[in-house]
């Protein structure tokens, strides 16, 4: 439990830094809506003209941007890069950080056993992640009626906000595995930007191709933004394969964590 503290208080600092530039970059977009609205037509007729291959590549739905739920959608798909790279960072921070500081020695020599080191980590590390996501969707909920020319679907809100806690977990537990099988990294933003903008231009390409095996590749398909706002749910097949994907991660982290010689460097 005093690691358990331990690692919520190490991560306080970074975890409002992540809450407030969230809650800046969506707040500030959002608030352009009302004026966004009064100008659908024009900007309906600009992108028009642009090519549908790009209108695809950008998920832009001609049909759902000129709503707020819509606006919402394509807006939280760049919100969605924040909420993954902050879940990644903190997974490769989790054992990294010890690695490199020099301290992993002296924490595996305390009278826990190793699950529980990691299992303390991954704890800590699942509030901040659960805390920013309810701390967003709470302040999104509250100024969307304010900004909405008419009442939101506020359910198709807490789904987006569902959608962003699933890549959330995905995140970390990918982040587990680079902590475990890179150790000693020694920018792990570096490292999450550019995985998690990898998956995002993978997610742009399968948009642009429309080959449906491709929507396998990246998280971020899981989560059509448009499915979700015309049918207020998700698509559940993509979900209980992230699941299979989380859980098949985690029981690799921990089993291999156990049994893994941890170099200090």
């Amino acid at each position: 439990m005093n690691l358990f503290r331990h690692e919520l208080y190490m991560m306080r600092n970074g975890l409002v830094i992540w809450i407030l530039g969230l809650l800046a970059f969506s707040t500030l977009f959002l608030s352009f809506f009302p004026s966004f609205y009064d100008e659908a037509e024009d900007f309906r007729n600009v992108l028009q003209s642009y090519p549908e291959e790009m209108l695809r590549a950008l998920d832009v739905d001609m049909s759902m941007i000129t709503s707020y739920e819509g606006y919402y959608a394509y807006i939280f798909m760049f919100i969605l890069l924040g909420f993954s790279i902050q879940a990644m960072n903190i997974g490769i921070g989790l054992l990294n950080k010890e690695i490199n500081g020099g301290t992993a020695e002296f924490l595996l020599s305390k009278p826990i056993g190793r699950k529980m080191i990691l299992s303390s980590k991954v704890l800590a590390a699942l509030i901040c992640l659960l805390g920013t996501n309810m701390v967003y969707t709470a302040v999104v909920y509250l100024i969307s009626p304010l900004l909405a020319v008419q009442k939101p679907d506020t359910e198709v809100l807490l789904l987006f906000s569902g959608a962003a806690l699933w890549l959330q977990v995905f995140f970390l537990t990918l982040g587990l595995l680079f902590s475990i099988f890179a150790q000693g990294i020694k920018s792990p933003v570096i490292v999450s930007v550019s995985v998690v903008f990898s998956f995002y231009v993978l997610n742009m390409l399968t948009s642009l191709t429309e080959v449906k095996g491709m929507r396998y590749v990246t998280p971020f398909q899981y989560f059509d933004m448009g499915y979700i706002v015309k049918h207020t749910t998700y698509e559940w097949k993509y979900i209980g394969l992230l699941a299979i994907l989380i859980c098949c991660a985690v029981c690799l982290v921990y089993r291999t964590f156990s049994k893994k010689d941890i170099k200090v460097a």
